[in-house]
């Protein structure tokens, strides 16, 4: 009787060890499944300061060859109880374009349609992006790294995303890019009609000179292809 006795608090002890362990098991996946949002919200945070980093170079006349180096984001609390905290890198990488009239098939990605204009002179630029979440302990929970691309132009807003996607945005040079929507053309041939209401049913970025004395508007947008390579 008392080796049953025994065996059965034993039984019941392994039990519940066992359904410890599980709870354990589930409160971990659902707090590395919760730091996910926490995680892309670094992402974004990273994205803006790369977006303001290559914006205030552009505002003060252009961005340094080589590219220049971005401090890493530091350590930030992601909820009201610091149980984690993101942190980020970016490096800033300089996309060389060969301008033409099409895509070169030599090149594994092109931007088609950027605006040539000399007020305009649209770019590409890339921003590889390495966000972290770590538990209150410094393990790290999740993490995510993508390829931003971005647009660069000499008016303002300066820099502005082109596209995103996992790895790297590389595609075939023959349409356009992956990633990469910017360019789209427009339904009209056109800006003027777009002036007065300041609307537009494309992603190119298009040029309208309005003259001062009678008003009338014209095109002023020039087109090329920039094609790249980027891996």
């Amino acid at each position: 009787m008392l080796l049953n006795a025994v065996f059965f608090i034993a039984l019941l002890a392994t039990a519940a060890a066992g359904f410890l362990s599980a709870g354990l098991a589930m409160t971990r996946v659902a707090a590395i499944r919760g730091a996910q949002v926490y995680v892309n919200q670094s992402y974004q945070r990273a994205s803006a300061a790369a977006q303001d980093t290559l914006a205030r170079y552009m505002s003060s006349g252009g961005i340094p060859d080589p590219a220049p180096s971005m401090t890493p984001l530091p350590p930030a609390c992601a909820d009201a109880r610091c149980a984690f905290t993101t942190s980020a890198n970016v490096q800033l990488i300089a996309l060389p374009q060969t301008a033409s009239a099409a895509c070169d098939p030599s090149q594994s990605s092109c931007a088609q349609n950027e605006e040539a204009n000399p007020y305009v002179d649209e770019r590409r630029y890339a921003a590889r992006i390495t966000a972290v979440v770590r538990d209150a302990g410094g393990t790290v929970v999740a993490q995510r790294s993508d390829d931003l691309l971005l647009r660069t132009i000499a008016q303002p807003p300066y820099a502005v995303p082109a596209g995103a996607r996992d790895g790297s945005f590389d595609g075939i040079a023959a349409s356009q890019a992956a990633g990469d929507d910017g360019g789209a053309a427009p339904a009209t041939p056109s800006p003027c009609g777009q002036v007065s209401t300041g609307m537009s049913e494309s992603t190119q970025i298009r040029v309208a000179y309005r003259n001062a004395v009678t008003s009338a508007c014209s095109d002023g947008s020039a087109w090329r292809s920039g094609s790249y390579t980027f891996k």
